[in-house]
C-alpha cells in the first residue's frame, strides 16, 4: 500500500523513496503492458514534482495524450482503483476535481490547455511527450500560444521521439563540419596540444561536456522562442530538486514558457522492476510470428510499389521491404494528411502506392482518400494496423472506427482475414490486381498454419450451407476461427461463412442461403460500424427479399471496457452467440 500521507511535507529523500514505491507498484500491482508502465515511469518525478509545487484545487494539470496520467492518478489517492486495469480505461474519466482534461489524440492536449488556460483562474500546466512536436495541430496551437500570450506551462518530456532529432538544422550542421577536413585535423591538432599539458585537460574536459550537451539536447530554445515562450532546460528527468526548482520559478513567470525534460534513465535511478510473466517478452517457437512479418514478406517481392508508413515502434515497420527498397520506404510520424498526399504524389505509371497506418488514425484519411485517390481512379492499398477491440478499456484507443471509410468512398473495397496465413494470400491477390482496397491487421502473434486457402471468391463456405443447417453465422476477421472450433468440437448444425470481403455482398451465396430458409446471424466485433450487416439489409431490401437476420455488434455497447470484459458484459462471446442459436 502506497503511503500518500503528508505528502506536502515530505522531504526530499522521501519524495526519491515515493517515486521508488510508485515505479514497483505499477509493474507489479497494475495490469497494463510494459510500454505503458515504461511512460509512465518516465514522467514519474515529473508528475510528483509538479504535484508538489502547484496547487491542483487550483491550477489545472493536462497530460497531452492521456496515457502518461497513472502517476497523477496515484497521488489523487486512485492507485486501488488502477488494479482492475482489465475493466477500466487508461484515460481520466473528468469525475475527479484535478482532471482538467480526460485525454484524447497525441497532440491534442496542448490546444485543450490553451483553450482551458483562457477561461480558468489558476495556471493550466500541459505535459506532452516530444513526439507530439511531429504533430501539425502542436504547431497550430503554438501559433495561437504566441497571439493570445495565456498563462500556460509546457512541460515537454523529451524521450527522443520528435523528428527534429534527426532532422534539425542545428544537426545538420553539426554534422557538415564534423566530416569536413579542416575541422577534423584541428580537432586532431588541439587534442594533441591541450591533452599534453596537464593545465590544460580541463579545457579539453569542458570542451568535450560542451560538445555532448549539444549532441544530446534534443530540442532547440530557438523553437519556442519563435512561439514567444520562455525557455528553461533541458533539465534532469530523474532529480525532483531540480524539477522543483523549475516549476517554483514557472509560477512566478506570467505568460507561456515551456520546460523541457530529459527523461534518460541515469545509470543511478535505474530500478530493477519485477513484471509479472504475462508482461515480459519470450522466446516464440520458429512457427510462430507475426501480421507485419508476414505482410513484409509478401512485400518484398514486388520492386514497383512505393510505401508510406505511419510507424510509431519499430515493431511497425516493414523492415525486410524497407532494407530490399530504401528509396521506394518513406516513413511519417503523425501527419496522416501528408501521408496521404505524399503517397498520391509518389504514384508514377508503374508504381503502386502502399499506406500502413494504426486503425485510429483511419478515419482521418476520409477526404485524401476521396479527393486524391477514388475520384481519379488511382490504385491505392492501404493497410490498417492494430484493428478490433483493444485488450484494455480505452474507447479511444479500441481499432473500431475505420469502417466509416466505406460510406465516403464507394469504390473502396474493404478486406480482413480470419488468420495471418489468409492475410499473407489476400495480400499477394490485392497486389495482383488494381483498385481502391483496405487489408484490416488485428494486432498478435499466431502459429503459422500448413493450410493451402482459396482467397480467389469474396467469401468463403468455411463450413458449408446446406439443408442440414439450421442456421448460418457471418462473420470475418479471428472471429471465424473461433467459431469454426466450437462448431466442430461441439457438432452444432451451423454453417460458418467467412466474409472476407466486408461491404460487399456475395450475391449468389446469400441467394443460396435464402433458399435453404437459414436462420441468419451476423457476427461483428471488430467495427463500431456494423457495414457487414448493413450490406446484408440493403440487399436484401432492394431484393424485395425476407429473411429472419440478427446482428451482434459494437454500436450500442459501453466501451469502457478492454475486450474480453466487454464481450462478458454485454453477451458477446462465442459461447453467448451460439447458445443463442440452439
Amino acid at each position: 500500500m502506497l503511503n500518500l500521507d503528508g505528502f506536502q511535507s515530505k522531504s526530499l529523500k522521501e519524495l526519491e523513496k515515493l517515486s521508488d514505491e510508485i515505479a514497483v507498484f505499477l509493474a507489479d500491482k497494475t495490469v497494463y503492458d510494459v510500454e505503458t508502465i515504461m511512460h509512465n515511469i518516465a514522467v514519474l518525478e515529473t508528475t510528483i514534482a509538479l504535484h508538489r509545487v502547484f496547487d491542483m484545487s487550483k491550477d489545472s494539470l493536462i497530460f497531452d495524450d492521456g496515457k502518461d496520467s497513472l502517476v497523477h492518478q496515484i497521488l489523487t489517492g486512485r492507485s486501488e482503483s488502477l488494479k482492475l486495469r482489465a475493466a477500466n480505461s487508461i484515460y481520466l474519466d473528468g469525475s475527479h476535481a484535478s482532471d482538467a482534461y480526460t485525454g484524447g489524440p497525441m497532440g491534442d492536449g496542448l490546444g485543450f490547455g490553451l483553450g482551458h488556460s483562457l477561461v480558468s483562474e489558476g495556471r493550466t500546466i500541459v505535459v506532452m511527450n516530444d513526439f507530439a512536436l511531429n504533430y501539425g495541430s502542436t504547431y497550430e496551437a503554438l501559433l495561437q500560444i504566441s497571439r493570445l500570450n495565456p498563462d500556460l506551462t509546457l512541460v515537454v518530456i523529451d524521450e527522443q521521439k520528435s523528428l527534429l532529432r534527426h532532422y534539425n538544422s542545428m544537426n545538420a550542421a553539426i554534422k557538415s563540419v564534423r566530416i569536413s577536413k579542416t575541422y577534423t585535423e584541428l580537432k586532431k591538432d588541439m587534442k594533441i596540444v591541450l591533452d599534453s599539458n596537464p593545465i590544460s585537460r580541463p579545457i579539453l574536459s569542458t570542451l568535450t561536456y560542451v560538445r555532448d550537451v549539444v549532441k544530446e539536447t534534443v530540442i532547440e530554445p530557438t523553437i519556442f522562442k519563435q512561439f514567444g515562450m520562455d525557455y528553461q532546460g533541458p533539465i534532469d528527468g530523474q532529480n525532483i530538486n531540480e524539477l522543483m526548482k523549475a516549476f517554483k520559478l514557472s509560477q512566478k513567470m506570467s505568460g507561456p514558457h515551456v520546460i523541457h525534460v530529459q527523461t534518460r534513465i541515469r545509470e543511478k535511478k535505474k530500478r530493477k522492476l519485477e513484471f509479472p510473466a504475462f508482461k515480459t517478452d519470450y522466446e516464440r517457437p520458429d512457427n510462430y510470428t507475426d501480421y507485419i512479418q508476414t505482410l513484409d514478406r509478401v512485400l518484398v517481392n514486388y520492386d514497383d510499389i512505393v510505401m508510406v508508413n505511419d510507424a510509431h515502434m519499430m515493431a511497425d515497420h516493414f523492415k525486410e521491404f524497407m532494407f530490399r527498397f530504401p528509396d521506394a520506404y518513406h516513413t511519417t510520424s503523425g501527419s496522416v494528411d501528408l501521408m496521404m498526399s505524399m503517397v498520391a504524389g509518389l504514384v508514377k505509371d508503374r508504381s503502386r502506392g502502399v499506406v500502413s497506418l494504426t486503425s485510429k488514425l483511419a478515419p482521418e484519411i476520409i477526404t485524401r482518400i476521396v479527393t486524391h485517390f477514388d475520384q481519379k481512379n488511382i490504385d491505392l492499398l492501404i493497410l490498417v494496423r492494430d484493428t478490433g477491440l483493444g485488450l484494455y478499456g480505452d474507447p479511444m484507443n479500441h481499432g473500431i472506427y475505420d469502417f466509416v471509410l466505406s460510406l465516403n468512398a464507394p469504390h473502396l473495397d474493404i478486406f480482413m482475414a480470419k488468420d495471418m496465413l489468409e492475410a499473407g494470400l489476400l495480400l499477394e491477390r490485392m497486389l495482383e490486381t488494381k483498385g481502391l482496397r483496405i487489408l484490416r491487421i488485428p494486432s498478435g502473434v499466431e502459429e503459422v498454419a500448413m493450410d493451402n486457402y482459396d482467397v480467389s471468391s469474396i467469401w468463403d463456405e468455411l463450413i458449408p450451407v446446406n439443408d442440414t443447417k439450421s442456421a448460418v453465422i457471418l462473420t470475418f476477421g479471428p472471429s471465424v476461427r473461433q467459431f469454426e472450433r466450437k462448431i466442430r468440437v461441439n457438432q452444432l448444425d451451423i454453417a460458418l461463412v467467412n466474409c472476407r470481403l466486408v461491404n460487399r455482398i456475395d450475391e449468389s451465396l446469400l441467394m443460396k442461403i435464402y433458399d435453404l430458409g437459414l436462420d441468419v446471424l451476423i457476427y461483428n466485433s471488430e467495427g463500431r460500424f456494423d457495414v457487414l450487416s448493413h450490406e446484408v439489409l440493403k440487399y436484401l431490401n432492394e431484393n424485395k427479399m425476407s429473411m429472419n437476420v440478427r446482428s451482434v455488434n459494437l454500436e450500442s455497447v459501453d466501451l469502457n471496457y478492454g475486450s474480453k470484459v466487454l464481450k462478458d458484459v454485454h453477451k458477446m462471446h462465442i459461447d453467448d452467440v451460439l447458445n443463442s442459436l440452439k
